[in-house]
């Protein structure tokens, strides 16, 4: 848990400017179209409707952060920190160990 709460959009713009993609944009897929991917991945029935309906509660609000933020859950870096550090070199295949 970072400094501050972003959104799944909020999110997006900021790596799409960090990759100099300032069009790219987040989609929410929904999970008819997850469920046949994950299975073809091999995830087994009932761990593929465990994850959809953690990942469904999650997205409606039913299943909310208990703590309020506070220094002693709350990691130091930002999210543009993350992303320009970790994100953009893993994507580009320059993360440590890549």
């Amino acid at each position: 848990r970072g400094p501050s709460d972003v959104s799944y959009t909020q999110f997006t713009k900021l790596v799409g400017a960090a990759l100099n993609q300032p069009g790219l944009s987040y989609t929410q897929a929904p999970a008819a179209l997850l469920k046949p991917a994950f299975a073809q991945m091999g995830m087994s029935p009932n761990m593929l409707d465990s994850l959809l309906e953690m990942a469904e509660s999650m997205n409606t609000g039913y299943i909310q952060m208990l703590e309020p933020r506070s220094p002693q859950n709350t990691t130091p870096p930002s999210i543009e920190t993350f992303i320009s550090q970790v994100f953009v070199p893993a994507y580009r295949g320059n993360a440590a160990g890549a």
